[in-house]
């Protein structure tokens, strides 16, 4: 069972040994729904990952994801700095990976992202093609069982990736 342990008055409850408190409240609650499962998070993880900086929040739900999906949708290398989107476009049938460089964003503003790569990217599905928007390259896509593999070379500020499925 996990349980929930409160905020500490200093510290995250992980780096605190001295007035560390585990309540009677669960952690997450699981339910059975049809052939999957639904688990609940009943309190605030955001707010307590804002309010503590605690990554070990991040890690609860890195490994809860992967307790539901055990084949992940996609799976890198890239820093916890670069925000990815997956997306979908049903009119086009493409698909589209947005890569933002969160580096920029964790001092005073005007200052520049630090460019970083290569990035290895893993993702569920068959693709023929991958071409970047920013930069305007091709990048070569590599099959490994269920998922394409393709690397980037180098991130900026920004890249987008376009994948057209195979077939």
């Amino acid at each position: 069972d996990l349980t929930l342990c409160l905020p500490s008055l200093y510290a995250p409850p992980e780096l605190v040994a001295i007035n560390w408190q585990e309540s009677r409240k669960p952690g997450i609650v699981e339910f059975p729904v049809g052939k999957g499962k639904l688990c609940a998070v009943p309190w605030e993880a955001t707010e307590t990952y804002f309010k503590h900086g605690s990554t070990s929040i991040d890690h609860l739900f890195n490994d809860l994801i992967d307790h539901l999906t055990p084949q992940r949708q996609l799976i890198t290398d890239a820093s916890g700095f670069v925000e990815i989107t997956w997306m979908h476009q049903p009119s086009t049938g493409k698909h589209m990976l947005h890569l933002v460089n969160l580096t920029a964003f964790h001092a005073a503003s005007g200052n520049q992202a630090i460019p970083m790569g290569p990035i290895n990217l893993k993702l569920k599905g068959n693709f023929a093609q991958a071409k970047t928007v920013v930069s305007g390259d091709e990048l070569p896509i590599l099959p490994e069982g269920i998922y394409s593999t393709v690397q980037l070379p180098s991130l900026g500020d920004y890249e987008m990736i376009t994948f057209e499925p195979a077939g």
